[in-house]
């Protein structure tokens, strides 16, 4: 265990490597995420649904482009791991579980958390056939932008985003963003 924190410390990616026990344990994988998010990714699937895990993973999409490929099933048909990756990177819908791509409540809530228009297009090319069909891209963006429910909807969910900047420090590189997105019950 001692060997194996040491090498995750220096290379998160180093947990691939590790045995299945200590893909599951959660110092190990901590400290891997810590020093490499990709780490995430070889954590165990029975780590990555642990609830008491979750708020780690969740800080750990919302701070990077965290390829959600990359985790279980389970959590690529999570709502709302899929929505923090979405709000991040437009294109993360493409990996989230069939049912989800398919959910229009869900699409249009992913295409307003995105960061930009770009972004919101992206989500939307990724969602399923079916749903592109149902509502073509401009009736789907003309209710994206408005913040209004689309046609037959009766009690969307709300969405809130909080995007906060934090100014260059000494000879930083310059200012960061972090987004944070929430989910709550509409009053359609």
């Amino acid at each position: 265990r001692e060997v194996v924190l040491a090498a995750v410390s220096k290379g998160g990616t180093a947990l691939a490597s590790a045995s299945l026990e200590l893909q599951a344990d959660k110092e190990v994988v901590r400290v891997a995420v810590k020093n490499d998010v990709a780490a995430l990714g070889f954590a165990s699937h029975e780590l990555q649904a642990d609830k008491d895990f979750r708020e780690d993973l969740l800080a750990a999409i919302r701070a990077s482009r965290i390829w959600l490929g990359s985790l279980s099933a389970e959590l690529r048909a999570d709502r709302e791991v899929v929505l923090a990756a979405v709000s991040i990177l437009g294109n993360a819908l493409s990996v989230a579980v069939p049912e989800l791509q398919a959910d229009e409540d869900f699409v249009l809530l992913c295409a307003r958390s995105c960061m930009d228009d770009s972004q919101a297009d992206i989500c939307y090319s990724q969602a399923h056939d079916g749903l592109k069909q149902k509502r073509p891209r401009d009736i789907f963006f003309q209710a994206k932008n408005s913040a209004l429910a689309l046609p037959g909807q009766s009690n969307a969910p709300v969405l809130q985003v909080t995007l906060t900047s934090s100014a260059p420090t000494g000879s930083g590189s310059g200012a960061g963003f972090h987004v944070e997105a929430t989910l709550a019950s509409g009053s359609g």
